[in-house]
This record gives C-alpha cells, sequence and structure tokens, in this order.
C-alpha cells in the first residue's frame, strides 16, 4: 500500500526570513561564545582577527548541524514553523546529508546567490545546496510544533 504524503514547500521569502532571524541568533551566540574564550585564554580580539574568523566559521557549521540533526530546523526554521528533511522520505537529515548541505551554502552563493535565487525556479522550492543534499524546506501544519 503506497500511501501519498502532501507536503507545503516553504518559499523563498519563508526562508529568507527564517535565515535572518537565524543570523541575529547564530551572532549573538557565537559571539558570546568566542569573547568567553577569548577572554578565558587571555587573547587579545584585534590582534588574532583570523581566530576570530575561525571560530565564527567553526561554530556556526556545527551549531547549524546540531540544529538540523536534533531538531530538523534552526531557530529561526521552528520559530517560523518550518523544517529541513530528506528529499525523498521526508525524515530528518543524517549526519552527511548535514555536511553536504551546509558547504554547499557556498556554492550557492556562487555568482550573486544564484543558488538561493533558484529557489524561483524550483518547484519543490531547493535551492543548489537543496539539490546537492537532497533536501527540502517544508511548512508544517499550524497545529504541529
Amino acid at each position: 500500500m503506497n500511501q501519498r504524503v502532501s507536503v507545503i514547500y516553504a518559499t523563498f521569502w519563508d526562508r529568507l526570513w527564517a535565515s535572518l532571524i537565524d543570523s541575529l541568533v547564530l551572532s549573538v551566540l557565537i559571539l558570546a561564545v568566542i569573547l568567553f574564550i577569548f577572554n578565558v585564554f587571555d587573547v587579545d580580539v584585534a590582534i588574532n582577527s583570523r581566530y576570530v574568523d575561525i571560530a565564527n566559521l567553526s561554530l556556526s557549521l556545527c551549531i547549524t548541524i546540531l540544529f538540523w540533526n536534533f531538531k530538523s530546523a534552526t531557530p529561526g526554521k521552528m520559530l517560523l514553523k518550518l523544517k529541513v528533511v530528506d528529499e525523498h522520505t521526508l525524515n530528518k537529515l543524517t549526519f552527511k546529508q548535514s555536511i553536504i548541505r551546509y558547504l554547499s551554502y557556498y556554492i550557492s552563493l556562487l555568482g550573486f546567490f544564484i543558488g538561493f535565487f533558484w529557489i524561483f525556479f524550483n518547484k519543490k522550492n531547493q535551492g543548489w545546496h537543496d539539490k546537492i543534499a537532497k533536501t527540502i524546506v517544508i511548512k508544517l501544519p499550524s497545529s504541529t510544533q
């Protein structure tokens, strides 16, 4: 018995708002962690800006992947009731998918963000990073958390 599941794909605008919320939340969180670590180890942030960049990228990658793996969404997506799932099974992402999706963001940035604008032209509203990782972003029904 093959049962079809109806999904509502998140729009470009849903995803943009979620990303803006995530940027704000992650920036505050990462800044707090970096300042704490640099304070504990008595490191001058101004002199060691490359370490700040490395810490920022590393923490962003780790936090985002953890949210995708444990919640299927980042804070912005949770707030807007969106979920990142496997394109075929609608299950949570595997750890490998999460890493591929995150690293593929950089491919989507190429050519003035064309990989993100691709969401407008794809029937499943997938960006290049979604296509590469075989993921979709869906809207949850209003009553679901």
